[in-house]
């Protein structure tokens, strides 16, 4: 299959000897090849991409596996300074909260663990 994908330019493929008949080889996405994973263009040869996805990770720390985090992080975020603004609250408290939810997301070992997602908050 990685053959074929190298003939058709998807990936720029390498093959290495075969060994009792098992063909093996080092490839790498190419350009044409991103651009048909984008949908931006077409490709000559069928290809079917599945929802599915499996990851295993081992041995590995600091590792965010997923599709969104950033997204969900900075929501997160959104909500709570809505609904700080929306409180019947004094604005020195709330400024205050938004403060201290400033300085808690902007806490290295926070945006560490959200792999530097969370970067809003700036002058809200």
């Amino acid at each position: 299959m990685s053959a074929q994908l190298g003939q058709h330019g998807l990936i720029d493929w390498y093959p290495i000897n075969a060994i009792g008949g098992f063909c093996s080889g080092l490839g790498r996405i190419s350009a044409c090849g991103i651009d048909v994973v984008e949908g931006t263009v077409t490709s000559a040869i069928s290809i079917n991409m599945h929802d599915h996805r499996s990851v295993n990770v081992s041995g590995s720390s600091n590792v965010i596996v997923g599709d969104g985090n950033t997204q969900n992080i900075n929501e997160n975020a959104e909500s709570l300074i809505r609904a700080i603004n929306n409180m019947n609250a004094p604005s020195e408290q709330k400024e205050e909260a938004k403060s201290l939810l400033r300085n808690f997301l902007e806490h290295p070992l926070l945006t560490a663990l959200a792999g530097g997602a969370i970067t809003l908050l700036g002058g809200r």
